[in-house]
């Protein structure tokens, strides 16, 4: 308005009243545009403002859908855990049916199996008795006209019959003693005074016979004739009562009156070479065993004591342990099957047991 009065009267205002009034107008001007410069950056502000709204507004729809999208995978994840828990369970009992139907039929098939292998003993066993009754039969047979034939087939039946596990026939024992009884027995040993103790290996190759000849005498039962060729085993100053053989038939072991025993080794190419000498009791010898390890000796005396060797020893006549304690006689022992005991029974009315581990 004072702009547009100072046009239309031009020369109207003195010096000052024209100075104030551009002065007036130059204030205006300046409050004008710093009222438009604050409107501007105002305007500026709200736009900032309303642009980070928007982009907050943004990131939020942007992490719902996220968040859709994720609890859609869940969702979808746990429908799949679900559908797969319940075809596991399905499965397992299945499966758990399955097995014990096959252990059903396991137990089926095992005891069908036992049933045979039971039905095949008894027909196996029946065809042994059938076997050895035949023989027996052939044995009774052949007795008067052919003798030894007869004495082969009963020890052939008797055979059949030892495999049967405690079965028992008859007929063929009976046919054994009649054959034997005809013919009066083999001779196969003869020694220089009487046979008072005889024994047999394990392995049925060596027949040991001794007496009051102060000697042994081995004879080859896998000879054809034992009779024909004996190895005297010599050595012993008195009667030879006792004699064992290890059970892995190495070791004769002889036993006499002239309170020795002797070891032979049945190994050797002659047994009869180099016999160990066991000294040391004070009377005879008259008792003996071996372990069924073949470790233990064991020799019992009229001297009331037991004495153990070492079989596995360089020397087993070296170092024995003397086994003190009966009153008397000690004329009995026994090795128990585990190797561990050692049983002695003496004329003094006791049995004593030895710890052997």
């Amino acid at each position: 308005m004072a702009k547009e009065w100072e046009t239309s009267h031009p020369g109207e205002l003195s010096t000052d009243e024209a100075e104030f009034l551009t002065r007036s107008l130059e204030a205006q001007s300046q409050r004008e545009a710093s009222e438009l410069k604050a409107a501007q950056e105002l305007a500026r502000a709200e736009a900032a403002r309303a642009e980070e709204a928007e982009k907050r507004a943004k990131e939020q729809r942007e992490s719902v859908n996220k968040l859709r999208r994720r609890a859609f995978v869940t969702a979808g994840a746990a429908g799949v855990a679900l559908i797969l828990l319940v075809v596991s369970v399905f499965l397992w009992r299945k499966s758990e049916s399955a097995s014990a139907k096959a252990e059903e039929q396991a137990r089926i098939a095992a005891i069908q199996r036992n049933a045979a292998e039971e039905q095949a003993l008894r027909a196996e066993e029946q065809t042994r008795i059938a076997e050895s009754r035949r023989l027996a039969a052939e044995s009774s047979a052949a007795l008067t006209k052919y003798p030894q034939r007869s004495l082969l087939l009963a020890v052939e039946a008797v055979k059949v019959e030892q495999a049967l596990h405690g079965v028992r026939v008859a007929a063929d024992e009976q046919s054994l003693r009649e054959a034997l009884d005809f013919i009066g027995g083999r001779l196969v040993a003869r020694a220089d005074g009487p046979i008072t103790t005889v024994a047999v290996s394990l392995d049925n190759r060596w027949l040991v016979t001794c007496g009051y000849d102060k000697a042994a005498r081995l004879w080859d039962l896998s000879a054809r004739d034992p009779a024909a060729k004996t190895v005297v085993l010599r050595g012993h100053q008195g009667p030879v009562r006792v004699v064992a053989i290890s059970a892995d038939n190495r070791w004769l072991v002889t036993c006499g009156y002239d309170k020795t025993a002797r070891l032979w080794d049945l190994s050797a190419k002659d047994p009869a070479a180099n016999a160990v000498i066991l000294r040391g009791h004070d009377g005879p010898v008259r008792a003996v065993a071996i372990s069924a390890d073949n470790r233990w000796l064991v020799t019992g005396s009229w001297d009331k004591t037991a004495r153990l060797w070492d079989l596995s020893a360089k020397d087993p006549a070296a170092n024995p342990v003397m086994l003190r304690g009966h009153n008397g006689s000690v004329k009995a022992m026994a090795i128990s099957a585990d190797n561990r005991w050692l049983v002695t029974g003496s004329w003094d009315k006791t049995a004593r047991l030895w710890d052997l581990v």
